[in-house]
C-alpha cells in the first residue's frame, strides 16, 4: 500500500500533486530500491552463510521458513511489478526534455541545465535497473527511455551526474544474469553504439576566444566505449555487435 501511494504520487497527472511533491517522493523510491536491493544482497549472503555448513544441533521449523519465504518470494514479486510499471512514467517525464539543437561553441554563453526533475528521473531509473531483474531490464529496453536519455547527454554535456547514472545502468546490465543474447539485444534496441559514435564527432567546444576545450561528454564516451569493448571481449557472441 506504501509504495502505491508513492507510485501515485510520484506519476500523478499534472495538477494532481506540485511538482516538488512528485520530485521528492520520486527521491524517496530510489532510496527505497536501494534499500531493497541491499537487503536483497544480505539475504544471498546469509542463505550462503547457512549452507556453507551443518549443525545437526540447531531444530529448524521447516514449515515456518518456508511460509516466510514465500511470503517474501510474493513480496518482492509485487515490488518488480511496481518497479516495470515506472518505466513508461520515468520516460515521459525525460521527453518532457526541450529538443533544442546542439551547439559546439560555447560562445553564446549558454549552458542549458537539465533540471532536478529529470535528474531525479534518471536516478530513479538507475536505481531500479540496479536491481538487475530480467523484467526490469526488458522493460527499460522495450520502452526506448535510454534513447531518450543518451539524448540527453549529448544535449546536456556537462553534467557529469547522468552521464555516471547511465554508466551504471549499462554496467548492472552486463552484470545482471540474463543470457548473454539479451544484454547484446539491450545494447542494439538502445542504439548506445550509434549514440557514442555522435558524441565523438564532437571532441571539442570552442570559446569566443577560439580556445578549445574537451567535450565535457569525452570521458563518459570513452568510459563507456571501453566498458562495451571489454564485453565484446569476454563474450564470443557480442562481437557481431556494430562499433
Amino acid at each position: 500500500q506504501n509504495m502505491q501511494k508513492m507510485y501515485d504520487i510520484a506519476f500523478s497527472p499534472d495538477g494532481a500533486a506540485d511538482l516538488q511533491s512528485k520530485v521528492t517522493t520520486q527521491g524517496l523510491i530510489a532510496r527505497f530500491v536501494q534499500q531493497f536491493n541491499d537487503r536483497q544482497k544480505q539475504d544471498h549472503d546469509e542463505d550462503r552463510w547457512d549452507n556453507s555448513g551443518e549443525d545437526d544441533d540447531i531444530i529448524v521449523n521447516e514449515v515456518s521458513d518456508e511460509e516466510n519465504e514465500d511470503s517474501k518470494t510474493n513480496a518482492n514479486a509485487i515490488i518488480e511489478q511496481f518497479m516495470v510499471q515506472m518505466v513508461e512514467p520515468l520516460k515521459k517525464i525525460l521527453d518532457m526534455a526541450p529538443l533544442e539543437s546542439v551547439s559546439s561553441q560555447l560562445s553564446t554563453g549558454r549552458i542549458l541545465p537539465l533540471g532536478n526533475t529529470k535528474l531525479r528521473a534518471v536516478e530513479l531509473l538507475q536505481s531500479i535497473v540496479s536491481l538487475k531483474k530480467a523484467a526490469i531490464i526488458t522493460a527499460v529496453k522495450d520502452s526506448g527511455v535510454m534513447k531518450t536519455v543518451l539524448q540527453l547527454i549529448e544535449r546536456h554535456p556537462w553534467n557529469n551526474m547522468i552521464q555516471l547514472k547511465v554508466h551504471l545502468i549499462y554496467q548492472d546490465v552486463f552484470n545482471s544474469e540474463i543470457e548473454v543474447a539479451d544484454k547484446l539485444d539491450f545494447l542494439r534496441e538502445t542504439e548506445v553504439t550509434t549514440a557514442l559514435a555522435k558524441m565523438a564527432e564532437t571532441p571539442e567546444v570552442k570559446f569566443s576566444s577560439g580556445n578549445l576545450i574537451r567535450n565535457g561528454f569525452m570521458g563518459f564516451v570513452i568510459q563507456l566505449g571501453n566498458l562495451i569493448c571489454k564485453q565484446k571481449a569476454a563474450n564470443g557472441t557480442m562481437e557481431t555487435l556494430e562499433g
